[in-house]
């Protein structure tokens, strides 16, 4: 249910975004910038795919721009999976793999983790078959916040190519996990990397994301995107946000160091947690009165966090981390309830 009174102005610590924003003095420049022409003309992405592709060290046409990392995981479906056909996933994992496979008419083979968040990669690499048509892995995976190595994934892959099986690899959660496997979409033609600057980048508001692959699978992929696939509005912020990748690289750092902070603190407390490698961490509250109590009273003084369903963390609330200083307010108002 929506909340009809809107989580601006709130701590918000239950989607994991970039939980500060972007520096105030910055948003300003950057929309000093927006003229009239942006808003009445259609949408110059020329700037952005240049820029983005220099940075991350590939072609312009390893890339393919999108409004989030949403659509563009949609376009892949749309591609490569038809009624009848094979999509293995993880579970639990990211939502939108498993709506897309149902709305495509696909049968979801599920690999699931067990009580301790181990993920059998030997199993995924034995259902791997010619009526499999793709593979969808969130690496970091959300809500387990747990990776798959890099050697681990390249055996899926590479075993994945020879049956013609499409793998995607979801690093939304990059930079908070800095392992990529953006080197190797030249090497294996079945390879796409999504990704999002909804995450540490701070424009989840503006719906900007990307696929990484080889040129013959962008290209398809090309075929099948929207006349324009992001706004004119977040082609200039993306731009504006990689001439200032700084700010990006110490939230990392300062939400890395919050992530520490807040584990110990509730284990001061007497609550275990299940650290991840993403911006956001599980916390074990099994008494399901207390849980709600605490997410409740939260939410009443502009705290917001997540309960959680999924197996094993239904006795959990997740919190989205970020810089010691907002993690403290949490530490501190919590401590009020003891």
């Amino acid at each position: 249910m929506l909340n009809p009174e809107g989580r601006h102005g709130k701590l918000r610590l239950d989607k994991n975004e970039h939980i500060t924003g972007l520096p105030e003095q910055l948003v300003h420049d950057a929309l000093s910038n927006v003229n009239p022409e942006t808003i009445s003309s259609y949408p110059e992405v020329r700037p952005l795919y240049q820029k983005l592709a220099k940075s991350l060290k590939i072609s312009e046409d390893n890339l393919m721009l999108s409004a989030g990392s949403d659509p563009a995981i949609k376009s892949l479906y749309e591609l490569f999976v038809k009624e009848g056909d094979h999509v293995i996933l993880q579970k639990p994992t990211y939502a939108m793999f498993h709506v897309y496979a149902e709305m495509f008419g696909a049968m979801s083979i599920n690999i699931e983790y067990d009580s301790k968040l181990n993920f059998d990669t030997d199993l995924l690499l034995n259902k791997i078959s010619d009526e499999v048509q793709m593979i969808a892995i969130a690496n970091p995976n959300s809500p387990t916040g747990t990776v798959i190595e890099e050697n681990l994934l390249e055996d899926i892959i590479k075993k994945a190519a020879k049956s013609g099986v499409v793998v995607l690899i979801d690093e939304a959660y990059y930079p908070f996990y800095e392992e990529t496997m953006i080197s190797y979409i030249n090497h294996y033609e079945n390879l796409v990397i999504s990704r999002t600057f909804s995450k540490a980048y701070g424009l989840a508001g503006l719906r900007l994301g990307y696929l990484v692959g080889g040129k013959n699978i962008i290209q398809l992929l090309m075929k099948v995107r929207p006349m324009y696939e992001i706004t004119g509005i977040a082609a200039h912020f993306g731009c504006y946000i990689l001439d200032h990748e700084t700010l990006i690289q110490n939230y990392v750092k300062e939400t890395k160091e919050g992530n520490h902070y807040l584990v110990g603190e509730f284990k001061k407390m007497g609550y275990e947690s299940y650290p991840t490698e993403a911006n956001f961490v599980h916390i074990k509250i099994p008494d399901v009165k207390i849980r709600k109590f605490i997410i409740n009273q939260l939410s009443d003084n502009n705290i917001l966090v997540s309960g959680q369903q999924n197996h094993p963390f239904q006795d959990c609330i997740r919190i989205s981390t970020g810089p010691v200083s907002e993690m403290k307010k949490v530490i501190k108002f919590i401590g009020k309830l003891q």
